[in-house]
């Protein structure tokens, strides 16, 4: 059976102060509750921080921070709103 690719092909940095503790949010206002999310933690060190998100309505994100910085991939746009928060956004069909 031949799996699907997930295209990550939107991206951004944003700063953290430490692994995991990103300053800007990043907003995901399709999603309603947290526990319709399947997150996966691939790596967890005190020096970075590895974690793969799925969601109901397919979207998909991987964050990796370290000292310093988080990067977010995604198959969704990424936009920034007025506070420098990166928000998600879900693609009209």
């Amino acid at each position: 059976m031949m799996k699907e690719l997930i295209d990550l092909k939107y991206q951004a940095s944003v700063t953290a102060d430490k692994p995991g503790e990103v300053q800007q949010s990043v907003k995901t206002p399709f999603n309603k509750s947290l526990d319709d999310i399947e997150m996966i933690t691939i790596e967890q060190t005190d020096s970075v921080v590895r974690q793969f998100s799925i969601y109901p309505n397919g979207c998909y994100i991987y964050s990796e921070s370290v000292a310093g910085s988080a990067r977010i991939r995604t198959n969704f746009p990424i936009e920034e709103d007025e506070n420098g928060d990166l928000v998600i956004i879900e693609p009209k069909e």
